[in-house]
């Protein structure tokens, strides 16, 4: 992968309509990925899948942050016609798949007392340059104050939650703490 972000080399930035600048940080052709900073909060990445029919699939994936991450992925075939998936190809991810279900019960605590306590989902889609996997991070450890956040994270498993690419659909995989 060709990084190129702090380049000497190469002027990787552009000056946008407004006065801004954008930076392309990864530009990866190898595996069909890029991703460009388009502001100071904001980023844009774009993927390449191959479908099982040999059909290319595109993602675009962009977020915001300010100070918690949120944003949003489309796919689209080779035509520009945008993909949709079945829950069964793209499972949709809610903040409840971030819970520890045995922690709740343990303590005698519903789930929708939980979903009170995280009132908005702060969720980016991370692709990935190195795998076809989808990195789903949930964000609201930046958007609730600390202790409120460090007195409902034992009920979590994660903040982050894999979609792992197979055959042509994407599954989910473990729910884990990212290290930061």
């Amino acid at each position: 992968m060709e990084l190129l972000a702090g380049s000497d080399k190469n002027d990787n930035t552009v000056i946008n309509n407004y006065g801004g600048k954008a930076q392309l940080l990864a530009l990866d052709n190898e595996h069909n990925y890029i991703k460009v900073q388009t502001s100071g909060q904001g980023f844009f990445q774009a993927k390449k899948w191959t479908l099982p029919d040999s059909t290319p699939l595109f993602a675009v994936s962009f977020w915001v942050c300010s100070p918690a991450c949120d944003g949003g992925i489309s796919f689209f075939r080779s035509n520009y016609t945008p993909q949709m998936f079945d829950k069964k190809q793209f499972p949709s991810v809610e903040i409840s798949d971030f819970f520890n279900r045995d922690s709740l019960a343990a303590r005698e605590i519903s789930e929708e007392d939980l979903k009170k306590r995280f009132d908005i989902f702060f969720v980016r889609f991370e692709l990935q340059s190195n795998s076809n996997n989808i990195l789903v991070i949930n964000d609201n450890s930046h958007y609730m104050n600390r202790e409120d956040y460090e007195k409902w994270k034992p009920f979590l498993k994660g903040d982050c939650l894999p979609l792992v690419w197979k055959d042509g659909h994407f599954e989910r995989g473990e729910v884990y703490f990212l290290e930061r």
